[in-house]
């Protein structure tokens, strides 16, 4: 779930009167700490459509939606700005039967160009790393790293359809890869950082039935409730490929003491070209960009593929359900290896609004202080993590 935390806060909007909203606390009424007004509900994204359309109510929005799903579609692709190297001819064709829906016929696209329609000098990413000050990130910034590690995995011979796996905490140079990945017309493979290598092993030998795993990112530790732990060495445990590494930039422990790297494997510095200009591969809409997993609670985990227009899903349901506008900084904590992980890139760069990540676990106060101090105006949590907080009381 997601709450908005800003002064301004922007919920959308349960019924054209407000009397949705009025209901939910009707009982009670401390459950409901904020009602939206007119004035906020009237600001939304889902008020801006409905008044477009001449439709008087949410429900008749839903049901317009419902009942005419390409225009629906074609409107959140025009809302979006979404960017085509060539349009497409059809937008959904059921030739094959519902459950076989074919989108976006005859376009070619490269989903990564729609992250960064912003003005370059707009912020992308806040971010912090253990013991340093926040740091703000320009989307030209990100662009220029994303399409350096395009350049650079072009240079090792990654081609299109090629799978890269990264195995990250959430940081900006983990966006940059994963975008750049997808730049090149790579299949990310992306798998938790908390993961134990027969886990990653597991995920690793599913992903290379969808494409062959060239390359693997990943970084010498993890920062984790004021410790160091290795993550390099979990790795090389599992008969990763070739490696990528980045160093968790804390001084207090010398990881390369610890863990000398493979042959063939290579620092971050050393990979990276010095070419900040990449031209996205063209690709068909439904080519794979990410080879996501179940959790494997109850088996082996699933492989579920993204292609290029699975974003736009992800874009959408944050324009129009988290209604994130371009003055939003948007915090979820989570990971590439999990779902939300490149939702929560989508739905904010495609956006054009702020994404702030903070590399250590989201349960003490140190959290807290980074949502308030990065200016945080749309949180999202899991009920367990609020649940942490009352128990420990680390937020009062």
């Amino acid at each position: 779930m997601s709450v908005n935390v800003a002064s301004e806060m922007r919920p959308i909007p349960i019924s054209a009167d407000n009397t949705g909203a009025a209901n939910l606390g009707a009982d009670n009424p401390a459950a409901v700490p904020w009602i939206p007004t007119d004035a906020d509900i009237q600001h939304t994204h889902i008020a801006h459509w409905q008044k477009q359309l001449h439709l008087d109510s949410y429900q008749a929005l839903h049901r317009w939606s419902i009942e005419h799903p390409t225009r629906f579609w074609e409107r959140a692709i025009q809302q979006l700005g979404i960017h085509f190297q060539k349009g497409y001819r059809q937008l959904l064709e059921l030739s094959k039967g519902i459950e076989n829906p074919q989108w976006l016929v005859g376009a070619k696209m490269n989903i990564a160009q729609s992250c960064f329609l912003a003005p370059a000098a707009a912020t992308a990413i806040v971010f912090q790393r253990p013991g340093k000050p926040i740091e703000h990130w320009q989307y030209g910034t990100l662009e220029r790293l994303t399409n350096r590690v395009a350049n650079g995995l072009a240079a090792m011979g990654v081609q299109k359809g090629d799978g890269i796996a990264i195995d990250l905490p959430m940081s900006p140079e983990s966006v940059a890869i994963y975008l750049g990945i997808i730049k090149l017309g790579g299949v990310v493979v992306a798998i938790a950082d908390s993961f134990a290598p027969e886990e990653i092993r597991v995920r690793l030998k599913i992903a290379n039935d969808y494409s062959l795993i060239k390359v693997i990112f990943t970084q010498d530790a993890i920062w984790r409730k004021s410790q160091v732990l290795p993550l390099y060495s979990k790795i090389i445990a599992a008969q990763a490929p070739r490696a990528i590494v980045l160093s968790c930039q804390h001084e207090r422990d010398n990881i390369w003491a610890q863990q000398p790297l493979r042959t063939g494997d290579v620092t971050w510095e050393n990979f990276l070209s010095e070419n900040d200009q990449f031209e996205a591969v063209a690709c068909d809409p439904n080519e794979f960009t990410h080879i996501l997993f179940s959790s494997g609670t109850t088996g082996e985990p699933k492989a579920i593929p993204w292609d290029h227009t699975t974003p736009i899903k992800c874009a959408t349901d944050g324009h129009l359900h988290h209604d994130i506008h371009l003055t939003d900084v948007v915090a979820w904590p989570t990971n590439l290896g999990w779902m939300m992980g490149p939702w929560l890139i989508y739905a904010s760069l495609i956006n054009q609004a702020t994404m702030a990540l903070y590399v250590d676990t989201p349960g003490d106060v140190g959290f807290g202080e980074f949502i308030q101090n990065a200016r945080v105006s749309l949180l999202g949590v899991v009920p367990s993590l609020v649940n942490s907080w009352k128990r420990s009381q680390c937020m009062n």
